[in-house]
């Protein structure tokens, strides 16, 4: 019986690693079970050659040593490879913004491709990335311009805490009582400001942050091409107010950020000074992707 075990053993042996460990395992238990087996006997004894008496021990065993290499094969297969280390991905740098001040005094700023913030003096802290060609043109507590003029594009954040009761009109003068302090209230006065036209009102989200959208369009006739102010962003200064050209396409976001309302505009100009677009002109996608690609960058902290 030592003998048949021995075998046994060293086939266990053979297996033996960190990996082979449920593989002894199952030796051991298929060993216990060999000669604890009992075996029916016949009542009468066939006539046998004398060496065939340890045959069955020796079949039995084999048979126990192939089912160990079986079983040991398939949990090598199944055993997780711990001898080579897993690769983490490498982390995307995230690129660190670049202030965007103007300070007073100073002329328009022209930038360079990155991504930029605005950090002091506006309401919230809100980071965009821009293509190249892009010009830094105002900067207030309540109001930050910039522009593309060679595809005569626009980007403006403000706050809004007035509409002008007509546009087209001087001296204008705004609407009493002034307008309500939520998103709707602001929506609503726009969306009905004279000499105007509006799309669709859509619900809106810009880095998780809710809110409204839509276009709007100043009316050629009767504005003699252009708005001299459509709504005031501060009572900083008399002259802060946002004006528009009918040749201009906009479109305004209005925005609950952090219990603030903040308004996004973005424009652009397609066409001939005297001509109006109403479909927005012959390259109105190009500049539409481009703008869409700055707003889909902003970052409210």
């Amino acid at each position: 019986m030592s003998t048949e075990r021995d075998v046994a053993r060293s086939v266990g042996s053979w297996l033996k690693e960190d990996r082979h460990e449920d593989a002894d395992r199952v030796l051991d238990v298929v060993l216990d079970q060999v000669p604890a087996t009992p075996q029916r006997r016949s009542s009468w004894l066939a006539w046998r050659y004398p060496y065939m008496n340890g045959l069955p021990r020796i079949a039995a065993v084999a048979a126990a040593a192939a089912l160990v290499v079986t079983i040991g094969l398939a949990l090598f297969k199944l055993a997780p490879n711990v001898g080579e280390p897993i690769q983490s991905p490498t982390p995307t740098a995230t690129p660190t913004p670049a202030a965007l001040e103007n300070p007073p005094g100073t002329g328009p700023v022209t930038l360079a491709a990155g991504t930029y913030a605005v950090e002091s003096d506006f309401p919230v802290r809100v980071s965009f990335t821009l293509p190249a060609g892009w010009t830094h043109v105002l900067h207030s507590t309540q109001h930050v311009a910039l522009s593309q003029d060679a595809e005569s594009l626009g980007l403006t954040f403000m706050t809004v805490l007035n509409v002008y009761m007509n546009p087209c009109q001087e001296p204008n003068r705004l609407a009493d009582p002034p307008v309500g302090a939520s998103v709707d209230d602001l929506v609503t006065s726009l969306i009905h400001l004279p000499r105007t036209d509006s799309g669709t009102v859509s619900d809106v989200s810009i880095d998780g942050f809710q809110g409204k959208s839509f276009d709007l369009h100043v009316q050629r006739a009767g504005c003699s091409n252009y708005a001299q102010n459509l709504w005031k962003a501060s009572w900083e200064f008399e002259g802060d107010g946002f004006a528009a050209s009918s040749r201009e396409q906009l479109r305004v976001y209005v925005l609950d950020v952090q219990g603030q309302r903040i308004v996004i505009v973005t424009s652009y100009v397609d066409g001939d000074l005297n001509a109006s677009y109403p479909d927005g002109g012959p390259n109105a996608a190009a500049y539409k992707a481009e703008l869409q690609t700055i707003v889909e960058s902003i970052h409210f902290e």
